[in-house]
């Protein structure tokens, strides 16, 4: 059970409080750091980097579980650090677990308000989030690059914005996140990734950019939400 990988989530997504620090306590994350996007990003690519490739493809990765409390709880009901820590986990090497409930907004403290009774009652659904969540499965479970192996590759961390990538045989799929309150539009150098230049195509816009000189350009990602790409070399 990957809790260090929640640990990262909490740190760089969540606005933690003294009040939602105490309950963490105890547990198998340990004490939540405050990260910025490249102390994210060395956090989870150190998680990876503690086992053999075959075992950290096989990591629980999890956003909570019975023994914990409730990611949306610890987050102050903050849906946008739920939903940005879910397009993480279902983009990040290993195997991802949703605890029933989280999709739909449910809410727990510690041990056992935690285990509260699922909400069968949909009228009380999020169905917002419930649909983010659906959207980020159905990434993981359309390219292989994902979850089949594929190199994990740093692209870029600064202020807010960790983008990292995947990449097997041909294709490629980069993932952006944005913790911080603005929106952002990046240039990023790519070249190890398309060494032969290439297209890139935004997930669920389908906005297409081209990969000129080692670099694709104008890629947006609003405040508090993430984006996908995914593109392929030359043949």
């Amino acid at each position: 059970m990957n809790y260090q990988f929640t640990r990262a989530c909490l740190g760089f997504f969540a606005d933690l409080d003294a009040t939602t620090r105490a309950l963490t306590q105890g547990h198998s994350y340990g004490a939540i750091e405050t990260y910025d996007a490249r102390q994210f990003a060395q956090r989870l690519e150190a998680i990876l980097a503690w086992y053999p490739s075959e075992i950290a493809s096989a990591q629980l990765n999890l956003l909570g579980s019975h023994d914990t409390a409730r990611f949306l709880t610890l987050a102050r009901g903050d849906t946008s650090a739920l939903k940005l820590a879910y397009l993480t986990m279902m983009t990040y090497p290993g195997a991802p677990m949703i605890y029933y409930g989280d999709e739909i907004g449910l809410e727990g403290g510690r041990d056992p308000d935690c285990r509260r009774a699922m909400l069968w009652d949909q009228a009380r659904w999020n169905h917002d989030l419930r649909a983010a969540v659906q959207r980020y499965i159905a990434v993981r479970k359309r390219y292989a690059a994902v979850w089949r192996g594929g190199a994990y590759a740093h692209v870029y961390a600064q202020g807010r914005v960790y983008v990292f990538a995947h990449q097997r045989d041909r294709h490629t799929v980069m993932v952006g996140l944005n913790a911080g309150t603005s929106a952002v539009t990046l240039d990023l150098d790519v070249h190890r990734l398309f060494p032969h230049g290439g297209l890139v195509r935004a997930e669920w816009s389908g906005q297409q950019h081209p990969v000129t000189d080692g670099y694709v350009r104008g890629l947006s990602i609003p405040a508090r939400e993430g984006g996908v790409w995914v593109g392929e070399q030359p043949s």
